[in-house]
């Protein structure tokens, strides 16, 4: 993604991610909930989350016990983040160009995956295939009436790639 895309993707979800004055709040309050019950006690155990915007996911997964890193892209977010989770280690980067360290028992992609192109998103499940066996991924579905939508009218980021539920499954097949 060049530099402007990852500039503006950044400015955008500075502003609207996790916003209360968003009217996708609900959307998004019920999908944190899903998230919560989906993902198993942690107990002794390590998460990443990918894209950790204002910390929804990082709090669900240290009330479930996880030891918990989050990687950020936005300077702004990142600083937050440290100051709201400080036993968490916070990795400001941009996942394309971050490189991992250690394994993680699971790993949170919570309305990430959209933000890439089908090239960067197989490379991203490239680099998280040998690090992790549990893989959480969500993301908008471009056959749903918000994806066609958000196609319909025009309101979709130029940073934003919706992908079908075959088309994802294709590509996080194909990749491991």
């Amino acid at each position: 993604m060049n530099q402007k895309l990852l500039e503006s993707m950044a400015e955008y979800y500075n502003e609207w991610w996790e916003n209360p004055c968003d009217p996708r709040g609900a959307v998004f309050a019920k999908l944190n909930s899903k998230i919560a019950r989906l993902i198993q006690p942690g107990e002794g155990k390590t998460a990443l989350d990918l894209g950790s915007g204002a910390g929804a996911i990082i709090r669900i997964l240290l009330n479930k016990g996880y030891t918990v890193d989050g990687i950020e892209y936005s300077s702004e977010a990142a600083e937050k983040l440290k100051k709201r989770f400080p036993t968490v280690e916070i990795i400001q980067a941009d996942i394309n160009q971050w490189v991992p360290e250690k394994k993680y028992d699971l790993i949170t992609a919570i309305e990430l995956v959209q933000n890439f192109d089908e090239e960067d998103t197989k490379k991203i499940l490239q680099k998280l295939r040998p690090i992790t066996s549990k893989l959480l991924i969500t993301m908008p579905n471009r056959d749903s009436l918000q994806g066609k939508w958000v196609t319909w009218r025009n309101f979709k980021a130029a940073f934003v790639y919706l992908y079908s539920v075959k088309q994802f499954e294709k590509i996080a097949l194909d990749e491991g």
